[in-house]
């Protein structure tokens, strides 16, 4: 199964293009939820997470990309003038598994289980045989910046959160999970 995001939201993302005045990272609770891109037009676009179910006790995370803006202060901002969209923006894609639990994870697990499942992610090529589910989604995207290292957004293992580069209360994200398919 492949989620991706649909044709509307890429041009939402190709007009980032056009020009950056800031980025806002907000939180809820620990982790990054979303990220606004306030172009220099006047125009917000909003990158958050939404949940897909794909099985019984298997859901995963796509992103999701509007014109909503975050009721919300945010927790971090960034210059945007450090970005360069027009040099590159690429839509990562990771797939998510699920597999039996081993004996030792299982002796690491509270309650009941039978029939435990661990869940994983990775590149399409890193699923194991024994994989129960599987599902390869748009997670992120990856923006060129000044100082040439990348600027990502993906959305993270734990539910509703995202992995954001350089944020202060993100987690640090493995971008080696992701395949690269540029936007333009």
């Amino acid at each position: 199964m492949d989620i991706e995001i649909e044709g509307g939201e890429k041009e939402l993302l190709r007009t980032l293009k056009n020009g950056i005045s800031k980025v806002l990272v907000y939180k809820s609770g620990l982790y990054p939820t979303a990220v606004s891109f306030l172009l220099e037009d006047g125009t917000t676009i909003s990158i958050r997470v939404k949940e897909e179910h794909i099985a019984d006790r298997f859901e995963v995370f796509p992103i999701s990309i509007t014109k909503d803006v975050p009721n919300a202060a945010p927790g971090q901002e960034f210059d945007g003038s450090e970005f360069t969209p027009n040099k590159g923006i690429s839509i990562l894609t990771k797939t998510e598994w699920d597999r039996p639990a081993t004996a030792n994870e299982r002796q690491a697990m509270v309650g009941d289980t039978a029939g435990a499942t661990v869940q994983t992610e990775g590149k399409l090529s890193d699923i194991p045989g024994n994989a129960l589910n599987r599902v390869s989604l748009h997670a992120g995207i990856e923006i060129a910046r000044n100082n040439k290292t990348p600027f990502i957004i993906a959305s993270s293992m734990f539910p509703y959160a995202l992995y954001v580069t350089d944020c202060d209360f993100s987690e640090q994200i493995n971008d080696k999970f992701y395949d690269r398919e540029n936007l333009y």
